[in-house]
């Protein structure tokens, strides 16, 4: 995925009121949810193959041999118990999918350490916010008030309410946003199944109450590209 020109880096003033140089947030963001993806196409092209060469040879075996005798991986010797070619053939659906839901909590977890680290930046070039180093009573405020929001679009929200910051320009992104960051948490704290609570309050994604969070690599490509979007127009904030 190609996010465009940015400014690698930035330049910030320490507590010590000296001059110091760092990543900017927007780069590594993008190299970060880059591997995610990369990674995930591989993974994904792993299974195929396996899918693959397994479904071609299923009709010479006289009786459904285990996974690893028939696919050398020693280190997965004693860790798939009874898995057979059979069974990894009929469930290659939920395979594929966790591979790429998975992701969907690297997308949140990485937009989420871009946000702070750009909400410091836009403190930081401010001497209201910051001065001399130190935060003020406003830029300490604003810390704390989107700090305490709950969600990834709600923390975009009380930082564009708290310093005026204008975000019209992203408004339509802000939902998918939201349901990363919703399904993100579906996934680390309710195993991955949805309830109707969290089924009625998905945005832009449809899941089924009882389901367990499946999306499809063009949905993951599509809610990565609005995360994106958001972030690319606060980091031109603080270019």
């Amino acid at each position: 995925m190609q996010i465009g020109n940015r400014t690698d880096c930035v330049s910030l003033q320490g507590s010590d009121g000296r001059n110091m140089t760092k990543k900017a947030p927007l780069a590594t963001f993008t190299e970060s949810w880059a591997w995610a993806c990369h990674t995930m196409w591989i993974e994904l092209l792993a299974l195929r193959c396996t899918q693959a060469d397994l479904a071609s040879r299923r009709v010479s075996f006289t009786a459904p041999p285990l996974l690893t005798d028939v696919v050398y991986a020693p280190e997965c010797n004693g860790r798939l118990k009874d898995d057979t070619v059979t069974r990894f053939l009929d469930a290659f659906p939920q395979y594929q999918a966790q591979v790429v839901s998975s992701r969907l909590v690297l997308l949140s977890a990485s937009f989420e350490s871009f946000f702070d680290d750009f909400v410091e930046l836009y403190l930081a070039g401010r001497q209201k916010y910051v001065n001399a180093g130190e935060h003020t009573k406003a830029g300490k405020t604003i810390l704390e008030k989107t700090g305490k929001a709950r969600g990834l679009e709600a923390k975009v929200r009380t930082f564009s309410d708290s310093t005026g910051c204008k975000i019209k320009d992203i408004e339509r992104h802000l939902p998918a946003l939201g349901d990363v960051y919703a399904l993100r948490c579906i996934i680390a704290h309710a195993a991955g199944v949805v309830d109707e609570g969290s089924a009625s309050g998905l945005q832009t994604v449809q899941l089924e109450p009882g389901a367990n969070v499946t999306v499809a690599p063009s949905t993951l490509v599509a809610l990565a590209g609005s995360v994106f979007a958001i972030a690319k127009h606060l980091a031109a904030k603080v270019q």
